[in-house]
């Protein structure tokens, strides 16, 4: 590998993500021509603790404050070329807190990926991401919403197969545009590590997540004390494939160390995705 690909690598590294959109959710090549992949996360999580910033700690939230939720997102993709695809997903949400339910409609996400070296199990891969998020959400006051374009940058580095094993560095970076009102959220990168293991028709994995988002700024633009949040988490996560086509992935996400916000203890996820040309 030049040492051009090797500088650009760390780069994306350091800038890394923030994503409220899945964008690199799949490995580093993209899809062949003429390809596409209908997909679909399911993901149930409760938050659990809130942090306290006089004493720096996590506390638990009290039974009756403590908020679950349950999202869907809905991936379409097509492959243009052999390295590069676009897609466009859709999440869905539901919050309940005792025992009411409201329901939310999310933003769409439009993304392209592009390899700009593609992988394969001989060799190594990376792709490029970038993608546009919408105000398609119609519900006021929506948690999950806030009605501006935003723009998502990342990258996925796949490594060769060594044996049973590969690694993918994975990173993301999000900008979110200012409100019109109320406050601007601040920027947030994630670096994303993988390992991965295969055995058969199954993928075993372990991904560890960390994740900064910078301070909150008011809507006159000043920044807002004790907004920003990091997290560390951690991924275990099995894959089934089917005749290469059909895949099915249950998840189970930890929370680890963190500063600021809410955590949620432990999140489950099921990712099911068909390839067809």
């Amino acid at each position: 590998m030049n040492k051009r690909v090797v500088f650009l690598i760390i780069i994306l590294i350091i800038l890394g993500n923030k994503t409220h959109a899945q964008i690199t959710m799949l490995s580093s090549n993209p899809m062949i021509k003429n390809q596409f992949i209908v997909y679909t996360s399911i993901q149930y999580y409760k938050i659990h603790d809130k942090y306290n910033w006089n004493d720096h700690k996590y506390y638990p939230i009290p039974d009756a404050e403590r908020v679950g939720n349950t999202s869907a997102i809905a991936m379409m993709g097509y492959g243009l070329t052999n390295k590069l695809a676009m897609y466009i997903q859709y999440p869905i949400y539901n919050q309940v807190k005792n025992n009411e339910h409201t329901f939310y409609d999310g933003e769409a996400v439009l993304m392209s990926r592009y390899a700009i070296i593609p992988s394969s199990p001989e060799k190594t891969g990376l792709t490029l991401i970038g993608a546009l998020k919408f105000p398609t959400a119609f519900v006021d006051n929506n948690p999950f919403a806030d009605n501006t374009v935003d723009l998502i940058f990342g990258e996925i580095f796949s490594t060769a197969w060594y044996k049973n094993w590969r690694t993918h560095i994975k990173s993301e970076f999000y900008i979110n545009t200012k409100k019109s009102n109320n406050y601007n959220p601040g920027e947030e990168f994630r670096i994303i590590l993988k390992q991965e293991y295969k055995l058969g028709k199954f993928k075993f994995y372990l991904t560890n997540r960390y994740s900064y988002q910078f301070n909150s700024r008011d809507k006159e633009n000043v920044i807002v004390e004790n907004t920003q949040k990091q997290k560390l988490l951690h991924l275990l996560g099995v894959k089934y494939s089917i005749k290469k086509r059909f895949h099915i992935k249950p998840k189970v996400q930890v929370f680890s160390i963190g500063k600021g916000g809410t955590i949620f203890r432990d999140k489950f996820i099921l990712e099911l995705f068909y390839y067809f040309n």
